[in-house]
């Protein structure tokens, strides 16, 4: 398995990726998924865990189930910046405070930062990854909170 940070400017994105199952990135976060997904979907699924700016939550984990198509576009996002779609199933809506996340460190860069302070498609070391995924299994009862709360409000 493989994980990915995934750094939303709103929520209105993460909910329309929610009801479509599609994201779409910057250019160099697409490049760099899409990279992912050429090189490892066979060997294993890639996660990407999401987190809205300034939110301080992480609010779902979502796994990528194609490529990125550079020819698709879409008119759901929140700007029409977006170019090129993948296609997620999500595994996991809940909140989970960033407070919950802040002790786990990126070990794969110079300056070992907690992994909460991570840019758009920041990749998670394989054993921060498999831990992060346990904390939204344990948060499954304990978050009250959810993007599903607004679900109802979002086209």
């Amino acid at each position: 398995a493989r994980f990915f940070v995934i750094k939303s400017y709103t929520e209105d994105d993460v909910q329309k990726s929610l009801k479509h199952e599609v994201w779409s990135s910057t250019v160099l976060g697409n490049k760099r998924l899409d990279n992912a997904w050429r090189e490892s979907h066979d060997k294993g699924p890639i996660y990407l865990f999401f987190s809205v700016n300034s939110s301080r939550n992480f609010c779902g984990v979502a796994e990528m189930i194609s490529g990125v198509d550079e020819t698709k576009t879409s008119d759901i996002w929140a700007t029409d910046k977006w170019k090129g779609l993948m296609n997620v199933r999500w595994r996991f809506v809940r909140d989970v405070p960033t407070s919950a996340l802040r002790h786990l460190r990126l070990t794969n860069t110079p300056d070992r930062k907690p992994i909460t302070t991570s840019r758009d498609t920041q990749e998670l070391p394989y054993d921060i990854g498999c831990e992060v995924l346990q904390i939204f299994l344990d948060h499954q009862h304990k978050s009250k909170t959810s993007l599903l709360q607004d679900f109802a409000y979002y086209e």
